[in-house]
């Protein structure tokens, strides 16, 4: 009797390790993870035209200095900083005004990834040559990402900045670019997107 009991409870142990580890056939089936709000893709700029001029001459070329995003920490090491939210803004200072016939742009650049268009328009810097833009980080606020994004002060011609324009982004579309452009880059700032 107290052996028929032993096995009893050894079976009953076994039947619930068994289905606690998800086998047999009483285990329910996997669950799918529950569904996120939709990330539409960015759109696209339009098909490049056939020929496109060339970056600004050097000694037309401006360089931008002080980069950083509001009051979070640029690492000495790396120029990185991080920052919580989608949308941010670029503070810096050019170190003079862009010659006439060029204009300067933000352009962000996941690691690996495509080249983004920001905002729509192009810098105004003040007087002194400081400047803020707005620039966005990923689809939605909530959203980490893994690798730091590039984000790009660019100075270009007027004809590329009139493909820019046509791209029409705004505080918060932002167009991808086919290709990278011919332009000069002014400064650069790592911007890595944590979680909230």
């Amino acid at each position: 009797m107290w052996r028929s009991a032993a096995v009893i409870l050894i079976s009953a142990v076994l039947s619930s390790i068994l289905v606690a580890c998800g086998g047999g056939d009483s285990a329910p089936p996997p669950q799918a993870p529950p569904a996120g709000p939709s990330q539409a893709a960015p759109p696209k700029c339009p098909p490049l035209p056939g020929s496109m001029a060339a970056a600004p001459a050097q000694a037309d070329q401006v360089t931008a200095a002080g980069l950083a995003v509001g009051s979070a920490p640029v690492d000495p090491r790396t120029g990185e900083t991080n920052v919580r939210t989608r949308a941010n803004y670029l503070t810096g200072t050019l170190n003079r005004a862009a010659p006439t016939g060029t204009q300067i742009w933000i352009i962000t650049n996941p690691q690996g990834g495509d080249f983004y268009v920001q905002d729509g328009v192009p810098v105004q810097p003040d007087a002194g040559g400081g400047f803020r833009a707005l620039f966005n980080v990923g689809l939605r606020d909530d959203q980490p990402q893994a690798r730091p994004n590039t984000v790009r002060v660019v100075q270009v011609t007027d004809s590329v900045a009139a493909y820019l324009a046509s791209c029409h982004a705004s505080s918060t579309i932002n167009p991808r670019l086919p290709a990278e452009l011919p332009w000069h880059v002014a400064g650069s700032l790592l911007v890595h997107k944590i979680a909230p």
